[in-house]
């Protein structure tokens, strides 16, 4: 598909700054095996990389990994961000926690957003599916993340991942303490030669996934929106750059495929092969307030 990132600053782009993670979610899509025989961009090539998606007139720039709180340099990168774009690119990063309260510390005057994993108010199923080891509290510091956040000025959205483990569950009380501004709920997504030997056991029809967004539907308000995306809305509705500098999408027979490498062809270029729906990202609210 054409397409072409332009100053309208409508496009955001998920930066999966790492492979590495603390936690060992079994239905982690972003395991990036061909790193095996690759590797990551170096600090000095992803700064370079993200002043070309800044240039280029990206309106958000979200790090996702793995863990991005394990780069030491994220806060730095998230400087660089708001200074190349002077304030006209905004920041988020998904997190599990594992460094984040450094990173508030250190760096919340250059972040608009963090997204707290939280896929159960039961530490037993957050133990389950790998979030978190047996006696290790995983709920109640998110709770607290979000808290710090609020304090220190960033904004907070919740990442759920529904799964046999949780499609049950009514989260509607840990969601209220969270007290997220967005809350997203993903049907969780098997993808060919990343999670596909794992995620057989914890894959959610469409009907069950809806039934859970439709529990929690009471919680949608002013403060709260609710942003549900299925299989289908998930797949090819993001912009997606793995941790060596190329954009990734979905193929048609559920693998995932990627690009040249960003930092040698070109922004133009790289984006010219990407597999992307602009519809879809539209309609799954992909545009939304991206500031603090």
């Amino acid at each position: 598909m054409k397409m072409k990132i332009n100053s309208d600053s409508e496009w955001s782009v998920n930066f999966h700054l790492i492979e590495t993670c603390n936690a060992h979610c079994t239905y982690c899509f972003a395991t990036f095996p061909h790193l095996r025989k690759r590797h990551r961009l170096s600090t000095d090539d992803q700064g370079r990389l993200l002043d070309l998606l800044v240039d280029g007139g990206v309106g958000k720039i979200n790090f996702a990994g793995g863990e991005p709180t394990l780069v030491r340099d994220l806060g730095l990168l998230c400087k660089r961000i708001k200074e190349r774009g002077q304030g006209r690119c905004a920041v988020s990063v998904v997190s599990n926690g594992k460094y984040l309260q450094r990173l508030i510390e250190e760096s919340a005057q250059w972040i608009d957003w963090v997204a707290l994993s939280l896929d159960s108010g039961d530490d037993d199923v957050n133990v389950a599916l790998g979030r978190t080891q047996k006696g290790i509290p995983y709920a109640a510091k998110m709770l607290r993340f979000g808290d710090a956040l609020r304090i220190h000025g960033v904004r907070v959205k919740c990442n759920t991942v529904v799964t046999k483990h949780n499609v049950k569950e009514d989260m509607s009380a840990i969601i209220n303490r969270l007290a997220p501004e967005r809350w997203k709920i993903f049907q969780a997504l098997p993808v060919i030669g990343e999670n596909d030997l794992n995620i057989a056991d914890l894959e959610v029809s469409k009907e069950e996934f809806e039934e859970f967004v439709g529990r929690h539907l009471s919680l949608r308000r002013k403060e709260l929106e609710i942003v549900p995306e299925d299989n289908s809305y998930m797949t090819n509705s993001y912009l997606m750059i793995s941790p060596d500098g190329r954009f990734f999408w979905h193929t048609p027979e559920g693998s995932l495929e990627y690009g040249d490498p960003i930092l040698e062809v070109g922004l133009e270029e790289a984006l010219d092969r990407v597999r992307f729906s602009e519809g879809k990202y539209r309609e799954r609210g992909g545009l939304y307030d991206w500031f603090k």
